[in-house]
This record gives structure tokens, C-alpha cells and sequence, in this order.
């Protein structure tokens, strides 16, 4: 049996990007958002048994 694990680290899910001007931060958040799903949907089409994020 092969369990797959899929390891991420240093999301920084609240990072406000206060120092970017205009609406870029936003666009960054989103964008970062965007990646996480993304990871999500990988992990689940090849059968990934177990995520997990390190970090804070």
C-alpha cells in the first residue's frame, strides 16, 4: 500500500502586503488563495492520502 503526503509550508495566509501600494496586495491574496485550491485539486486527482502546512 503507498500512502501519499503532500508537505507546504510558509503560506502566509494573513500577510496584508501593506507595503505594495495600490491593488496589487489584493491581486497577491488572491492569487495565493487561487494557488491553495490548486494544490487542493492536485492533491485529490492523484490520490494524495494526507496534507499538511508547516509554518505559521
Amino acid at each position: 500500500m503507498v500512502f501519499r503526503f503532500v508537505h507546504t509550508a510558509d503560506w502566509q495566509l494573513g500577510k496584508g502586503f501593506a507595503n505594495i501600494p495600490g491593488d496589487a496586495g489584493g491581486a497577491l491574496r488572491d492569487r495565493r488563495m487561487e494557488t491553495v485550491k490548486a494544490v487542493g485539486r492536485l492533491a485529490t486527482e492523484r490520490g494524495v492520502g494526507g496534507c499538511g502546512t508547516g509554518g505559521r
